[in-house]
């Protein structure tokens, strides 16, 4: 009984950081066409977001559980594979700002 809590909650948390990577990366890249330093953009969305990442896994796999871990990733790939069919690819092109 136990396990199953335990990798319910590690499948929750996966697609909780899921959700904040690929959603975080989603408002990255809308907001690169109007931003005026795009390069502090890229680089600091993708130090927060790793950063949160990788503290919630190294969470899931305290005291030896890499079968948590396992878990977690599945909710991850889970959330980004529901993200992409949710968002998809638009019909048009981005809109590139102009210099």
């Amino acid at each position: 009984m136990m396990g199953i809590l335990h990798f319910g909650g590690s499948l929750v948390i996966g697609l909780a950081l899921g959700f904040l990577f690929f959603s975080g990366l989603w408002k990255t890249l809308q907001h690169l066409p109007v931003t005026r330093n795009p390069s502090i953009l890229i680089m600091g969305s993708a130090i927060i977001r790793i950063g949160v990442v990788i503290l919630g896994f190294f969470f899931l796999v305290m005291e030896g559980h890499w079968d948590r871990l396992m878990v977690g990733l599945l909710g991850f790939l889970v959330m980004r594979t529901f993200l992409v069919r949710r968002l998809g690819i638009t019909s048009h092109p981005p809109v590139l700002a102009k210099s």
